[in-house]
């Protein structure tokens, strides 16, 4: 077989291929790795976020030791000059984000008036209500979609989010100047220049210069990054902590510094490089996905399990399943295991890992449990457990079962073995058999003995007493302790209190109600009841939710809600939900807590090929393709063959949830002028088409008195 080792050398790191025999358990370790790798845990939320770890003079006597290019670096800020001093400029209309759910509650009222001021003047169905509603949104992501080379390009984007921010902001603030005719007075963009101190030109008055430390804990402060990240960023980059000459050249190293804005696929952003910018960009980056998850849901989730190979890039054969956000968003900054990921973990646990404690460095070091070690002239294989180390009494293929990794193993000194306690020998337990020690019942699975915690639960996984061997209890505390066993998926477990949960997997999701419990047609008599300790063995999943097509209301509450693909869509009024023939007796009651579950989705709309009018409005809408297109004239109702009875009268509210379309026009074959014209036009497909001559009119079977004189705005309407 051949075994993938990587080897860190002379600071890079190389992934090789050595051929490697086993007959008997022996291996040559990977003597950098301290701690076991684990690809679902990179990073701790709180070590990304630890922005005080490192005091200034820390990182500076940090660069110091190391052998980078960084101790004598300097980035310089020239005074910075006004242009266009004698310029009239427009000041900027939008100066703060608006957000979509779930906390657009949140932006700022008047900032959202203005929005809406602004896009009514685009789309007439926009209201200044003060609140980012539907209507509003579906017009921002109309303006976003209209303007997409400005606002979605520069994101990868292609279609409008309703969410304002920097891009949007942008192009409007820019159209409102341009109605104005001035120019917008943008924010003067900082221009760091960076030198070695050595070749720094002589600094000027009004010029601020920072060294690559300062620079580094400057801005991990100002974003609240942790600065030991932006450290191992620029190692695990571009070299530029521990080597003085890196591979890719010094000039592309400095200028790519943290990697950020360099895309795997396509061109480089130029308004990124530079080291200043850089390491801004990376901190305002990780801030940003901590501060704004919920705009991030695209990309790689704290929980989602992404597999191997998937379209996320995440190489290797591992499914990853990231556990807390610092890993995920470390997926998103480099979207692979072992050629990005890997190198992180391995540099952070050699800069700032247990060996770099302030614990006195004569002292023998310990290793954490889960530790795989090895001494340099031995080919066991020990496993720190308590404290102590125990011999794994394995083949290679047993060793792989068990989940352990050959890179994961650390290489020491005999010395440094002999400090810990022999432990039990590690034997690789009888797959699928059942064991008992005294009155402990064991599943083998792979290797490692699975507790069966009651006679309940080991009935209901179909096994038979008559198989279950009685082993010494010596023996069974060789086996690895495996995850206790779980009830089957689609079980009904309770423990000690009221709630009821249904298992999936090694999750349990509570039902929220009775009622929920009897619509999903399960059965009171099928709940097992179950110690808390049993039931402490399952993560908590997602609650259980209503199905699809049930109608929901708040109790007391007045509005009613369609469920639908988990999302609750508003049913306006009672009209529409008798129009759509449900039955108000179906209707569930429920409590707040139940209905904040359900994120809500688009409201729900009259059908296709419905016709609507306003109270208090004679205007007349057909709703086509989800929008309202206003029937201008009595003519083209009739001419379309509607019927009065069948116009819908509704309050404004609903009106305004459509967008306006183009307004409807009479059907084909209708005849048309324009008034005080001459020439006569058939409609066909929307269009007018003229009919050149008296006898192309007669041989069509037309009639001078159906002519329609049109206003010459209607009009033109057929002729565009």
């Amino acid at each position: 077989m051949i075994q993938k080792l990587k080897i860190k050398k002379n600071n890079f790191i190389f992934i090789i291929c050595l051929p490697f025999f086993i007959s008997s358990f022996s291996i040559q370790a990977n003597s950098q790795t301290v701690q076991t790798f684990n690809p679902n845990n990179l990073l701790s939320d709180q070590e990304m976020l630890d922005y005080q770890s490192m005091a200034l003079k820390d990182i500076e006597s940090f660069l110091t030791k190391k052998q980078g290019v960084l101790k004598n670096y300097l980035c310089r800020l020239p005074k910075q000059e006004n242009e266009n001093e004698n310029e009239q400029t427009c000041q900027p209309y939008l100066d703060s984000e608006i957000r979509v759910s779930p906390d657009k509650e949140n932006n700022d009222v008047q900032q959202v008036e203005k929005l809406q001021t602004f896009l009514k003047k685009y789309y007439p169905e926009v209201k200044e209500t003060k609140i980012y509603d539907q209507i509003t949104i579906a017009a921002a992501i109309k303006f976003q979609e209209k303007y997409a080379d400005e606002v979605l390009a520069p994101w990868g984007l292609t279609k409008g989010t309703g969410y304002i921010g920097e891009t949007t902001i942008k192009k409007i603030n820019n159209l409102y100047c341009e109605e104005l005719n001035l120019k917008l007075q943008e924010e003067a963009k900082e221009k760091w220049q960076c030198y070695f101190s050595s070749s720094a030109p002589t600094i000027k008055q009004g010029e601020q210069e920072l060294s690559a430390t300062e620079v580094i804990y400057n801005l991990s402060q100002k974003y609240r990054i942790n600065p030991k990240v932006v450290l191992v960023t620029l190692q695990k980059e571009q070299s530029l902590i521990d080597d003085s000459n890196p591979p890719q050249g010094l000039d592309h190293a400095l200028n790519w510094a943290m990697g950020y804005g360099c895309l795997e696929r396509g061109a480089w952003k130029e308004t990124n490089k530079g080291f200043y910018n850089q390491v801004d960009g990376a901190c305002w980056q990780f801030r940003r996905w901590f501060d704004y998850s919920e705009n991030y849901k695209h990309l790689h989730q704290k929980g989602v399990t992404y597999k191997a190979n998937s379209a996320k890039a995440l190489d290797d054969k591992t499914d990853v399943t990231p556990a807390n956000y610092a890993t995920a968003f470390l997926y998103r900054y480099t979207p692979h295991i072992y050629n990005g990921n890997y190198n992180f973990w391995n540099l952070w646990q050699e800069y700032f890992g247990p060996s770099n404690t302030s614990q006195n460095q004569n002292q023998t070091k310990k290793y954490p449990d889960g530790t795989l070690l090895k001494s340099k002239n031995s080919p066991d294989v020990w496993l720190i457990e308590n404290g102590k180390k125990r011999k794994l009494a394995v083949s290679a293929e047993q060793f792989n079962n068990l989940n352990f990794k050959w890179a994961d193993i650390k290489e020491i000194s005999e010395k440094d073995l002999t400090i810990y306690q022999n432990g039990k020998l590690v034997k690789y337990g009888p797959d699928n058999s059942l064991v008992r020690a005294d009155s402990k019942v064991y599943f083998i699975e792979n290797g490692k003995k699975r507790w069966i915690s009651s006679g309940l639960l080991f009935e209901k996984l179909g096994y038979k007493w008559s198989e279950v061997k009685k082993l010494p209890e010596n023996d069974l505390e060789s086996f690895l302790e495996g995850k206790p066993s779980l009830y089957p998926s689609g079980t009904l477990i309770q423990g000690n209190s009221a709630t009821i949960f249904l298992t999936e997997g090694e999750q349990k999701r509570k039902f929220t109600s009775a009622n929920l419990f009897d619509i999903l047609e399960y059965k009171w008599s099928d709940i097992l009841k179950i110690s808390n300790q049993e039931l402490s063995f399952y993560s908590i999943g997602n609650p259980l939710l209503y199905p699809d097509g049930n109608l929901i209301r708040k109790k007391g509450g007045s509005i009613v809600w369609l469920i639908e693909s988990g999302k609750k869509r508003e049913i306006a009024s009672g009209q529409l939900l008798n129009h759509l023939n449900y039955c108000w007796t179906k209707i569930i009651e429920i409590s707040q807590e139940e209905l904040n579950l359900y994120p809500t989705g688009e409201p729900v709309l009259y059908q296709n090929g419905t016709l609507l009018r306003a109270k208090n409005s004679g205007t007349v809408y057909l709703i086509e393709d989800n929008q309202k297109k206003e029937i201008k004239s009595l003519e083209i109702f009739e001419s379309r063959g509607y019927q009065w009875q069948n116009v819908i009268i509704v309050l404004e509210k609903e009106i305004n949830l459509y967008s306006l379309g183009a307004f409807l026009k009479y059907p084909d074959r209708t005849l048309i002028k324009r008034e005080r014209g001459a020439k006569i036009y058939v409609v066909k497909n929307g269009k007018g088409e003229w009919i050149k001559s008296a006898e192309e009119f007669k041989s069509a079977g037309y009639k001078w008195e159906n002519i329609i004189e049109l206003s010459d705005e209607e009009f033109e309407e057929y002729i565009k």
